[in-house]
């Protein structure tokens, strides 16, 4: 008898897996979050994760840079939970917006224009778990700007660049945005969507799930596009990962690895995934050109967050420094905080000390 816990992504998981794992208590195994947290209570699983990637075509590079931690894999990567605009294409066809924006300078165009009509955008700005990072890190980084360098030694936030990504996310919430959104948790931002609040949000494609099954009309004309590039010209998405862990206090931990692999096996794998209508995205290029990405084609667009997204502590280790930024809000922070009055240069100089603790750097 195996103990599989699945938890959704959201605010409640990752404080329930680090008890479980401090009272060494319920799962053998489970989807694991945060993993960085506590990758030492997890079984190495690198026999299960290489057979998986040889058979169905080879991993993602970036998803290694979380489930692998001194060459080990300590974790098996179920999917992604894609993170990408969402919005009202029948509100911005009325406002003369015909594609969506491709830059952040024609989103916040786009914003002032809608606003005007009575339909502003809601970008969640507050204490949640993925609407939040999922347009203001990718938005920092099409900027140039990454908040630690790529050995996670040396604070890379304090610049000039940061400064004018601060200031635009500052104007782009004045002028086209609804102004609770500084505040918005994770749910806020779908219910403002889906009682005709907001024209536009960050959001997995759970909210046109939701309308296409309650509100059928509006279902009609939601639609999903990609985060705009920024002033380097690139385009960035976060990637929102679910793992598999083997808890090593477990009673039989090769029990839980051999089903491990079981599920893993396509058999049961690629009808799990098609289950879900891709609402979770496989880090295996095996499902690159797998059939269902057709099926709905505004769904389409999530499979781009695969090749543009990355984890939020890159280019940095994830590991339990990078845990605390998240969980502390450091980042996020910055930008609500300047969007409510504080001036830049203290947001930054405030989020820089508290990366220096946290890391223990100079």
């Amino acid at each position: 008898k195996i103990d599989y816990q699945i938890q959704a992504a959201g605010g409640s998981a990752v404080p329930q897996l680090v008890s479980m794992v401090e009272n060494k208590s319920r799962a053998d195994l489970a989807w694991v979050q945060q993993e960085w947290l506590y990758r030492d209570a997890l079984v190495d699983v690198s026999d299960i994760a290489e057979a998986v990637g040889k058979e169905q075509g080879g991993w993602y590079d970036e998803i290694k840079l979380l489930s692998v931690d001194n060459g080990k894999w300590k974790s098996v990567p179920q999917a992604n939970i894609g993170q990408l605009m969402v919005y009202r294409k029948d509100w911005f066809d009325e406002a003369g917006i015909k594609q969506f924006p491709d830059t952040w300078d024609e989103f916040l165009e786009a914003g002032i224009k809608l606003k005007a009509k009575g339909h502003p955008f809601g970008m969640s700005m507050g204490h949640g778990f993925a609407d939040n990072y999922s347009w203001l890190y990718p938005l920092l980084w099409s900027y140039g700007v990454t908040v630690m360098d790529k050995t996670g030694k040396k604070v890379a936030l304090d610049t000039g660049e940061t400064a004018k990504a601060v200031d635009f996310v500052r104007r782009l919430y004045k002028e086209a945005c609804i102004e609770d959104c500084v505040g918005w948790l994770d749910p806020h931002n779908n219910k403002a969507f889906l009682t005709s609040q907001i024209s536009c949000t960050n959001n997995a494609y759970s909210i046109m799930v939701s309308a296409k099954r309650d509100l059928p009309e509006m279902g009609k004309v939601i639609d999903h596009g990609l985060n705009p590039k920024g002033p380097t010209g690139q385009r960035y998405h976060s990637l929102v990962p679910v793992t598999h862990g083997v808890f090593a206090y477990g009673p039989d931990p090769q029990a839980a690895k051999d089903f491990l692999r079981w599920i893993m096996d396509p058999k049961q794998y690629r009808p799990w995934i098609s289950s879900g209508d891709m609402y979770f995205a496989p880090y295996l290029h095996a499902f690159d050109k797998f059939p269902d990405w057709d099926i709905e084609p505004r769904v389409k667009p999530f499979q781009k967050v695969l090749e543009t997204g990355k984890l939020t502590s890159w280019p940095a280790p994830a590991n339990r420094a990078h845990g605390a930024v998240v969980n502390r809000w450091v980042v996020i922070d910055m930008f609500s905080k300047a969007c409510t009055g504080a001036p830049t240069k203290s947001v930054i100089a405030e989020a820089v000390g508290q990366l220096k603790q946290i890391y223990g750097v100079a």
